[in-house]
């Protein structure tokens, strides 16, 4: 016979038993939510997006229950409405309207999917006239009419874009009738060869009529005659020496070259560049003559060699600036030379004459230090003179000889206190 004890042992564990169920079941019912049931509750809030998800989620737990796939389709054409009807009102209408066009293959008969398509179409008209208005008034024609024309697509008939199409048709009627004015004043310009005025006036009728392929035409053979024209324009400029003139205008002739399409109209770069180098060594050439005049010899070579390697046409006037600086230079050794002759320091005056030797002034450098140098030796012959005369007692014949020497060289030797001492 079972005790007492062990009965009441048996049934605790049969209540331990069945409360351990009741949590199991409640941690599956957890882990399994009802999606049917919150689709439901999310589509009755008009969350579309919630509701559809929840229903998908449930037609995978039940894909072959048909009541789940009712609502699941119900849902799709709801939650697709929806998107539609975001898109349109955040003018995304063109998005819109596919999505809204696809739903309807499938269910034309919808009613609220065919009133979300009028009101897209209709606003997506609306906004596309506004552009063309636009575009009519900052004068787009062509983009205007294009506009104009999707709208008319859209909604046929459409009274704003049927008038502002013949706006825009009147006015592109007024443009051609322009170009052809233009286009016809251009060939009278031609006539006379007024070629500046030739290209303004295609230019002008291309702008009216960009189609017009006898303006462009007639605007390349105007370039191709003006850059002819500039080209040997610059080229005399050139040989006249007027260095940035002429690459000004051969600058000019590249352009209509360019428009024009003729092959030399990249060559011309090369020359352009030349002559700027060789403007820029003319003017450094006019700042070393300046620098010459004023006898800062060293300075204007600095211009000159800095001017060479830019000099490209003009070498005969970087020779005669050397040679005018070498000249210059000869006549600062001369002066000097001189200054020490007078001032009788005839040594001094022969070192200054040395530097001389070798170079374009060598015979005149000769002479020179022959010329002192004799005229030294002949001094020299006096004073001895005047010294076997002093040696003789000949007092008075000595001081003549001395003062003869003190005329032709006051600075020789001991002249001037042997004059004093008698």
């Amino acid at each position: 016979m079972v005790s007492a004890t062990i009965l009441s042992e048996i049934q605790m564990s049969k209540r331990l038993l069945i409360f351990a169920g009741l949590l199991w079941a409640t941690a599956c019912a957890s882990a399994a939510p009802n999606h049917y049931e919150k689709g439901m509750a999310a589509m009755a809030q008009a969350n579309y997006i919630v509701a559809y998800s929840q229903m998908k989620m449930a037609l995978a737990a039940e894909p072959d229950n048909p009541a789940i796939q009712k609502r699941t389709e119900e849902f799709r054409v709801l939650y697709n409405l929806d998107q539609a009807r975001r898109l349109i009102q955040a003018d995304k209408e063109v998005d819109g309207i596919e999505n809204l066009r696809r739903l309807l293959s499938e269910y034309p008969d919808n009613k609220d999917a065919q009133r979300w398509l009028r009101k897209g179409i209709l606003k997506l008209a609306k906004r596309v006239r506004f552009q063309g208005d636009e575009a009519l008034t900052s004068g787009q024609l062509a983009q205007a009419q294009q506009y104009y024309a999707q709208v008319l697509l859209l909604v046929p008939g459409n009274e704003e874009a049927t008038e502002g199409l013949a706006q825009v048709e009147a006015r592109i009627q007024g443009r051609l009738e322009k170009a052809d004015e233009m286009y016809h004043e251009a060939l009278d310009k031609k006539a006379v060869l007024e070629w500046d005025h030739v290209l303004y006036l295609a230019k002008i009728c291309r702008d009216y009529d960009p189609s017009r392929r006898d303006a462009v035409s007639l605007e390349k053979a105007a370039s191709r005659r003006r850059a002819n024209e500039l080209r040997a324009n610059a080229q005399a400029l050139q040989n006249e020496g007027r260095w940035g003139a002429a690459a000004k205008t051969y600058r000019l002739a590249a352009g209509f070259a360019k428009d024009a399409g003729l092959e030399w109209a990249e060559g011309v770069q090369d020359t352009i560049h030349r002559l700027m180098d060789e403007m820029e060594a003319s003017q450094l050439f006019e700042r070393a003559e300046l620098y010459i005049q004023a006898g800062r010899l060293d300075k204007a070579d600095e211009l000159i060699k800095k001017a060479d390697p830019l000099c490209h046409h003009d070498r005969f006037r970087l020779t005669a600036l050397l040679v005018q600086s070498r000249n210059a230079r000869i006549s600062q050794v001369v002066t000097r030379a001189k200054r020490f002759e007078m001032d009788h320091r005839y040594e001094e005056a022969i070192e200054l004459y040395r530097q001389l030797l070798g170079g374009p002034s060598d015979t005149f450098a000769k002479d020179a230090i022959t010329r002192i140098q004799e005229g030294l030796a002949n001094v020299e012959t006096l004073y001895q003179e005047a010294m076997k005369l002093l040696r003789e007692g000949k007092t008075a014949e000595a001081r003549k000889v001395l003062l003869d020497i003190r005329a032709l060289n006051p600075r020789y030797k001991d002249v001037s206190k042997r004059l004093q001492d008698l």
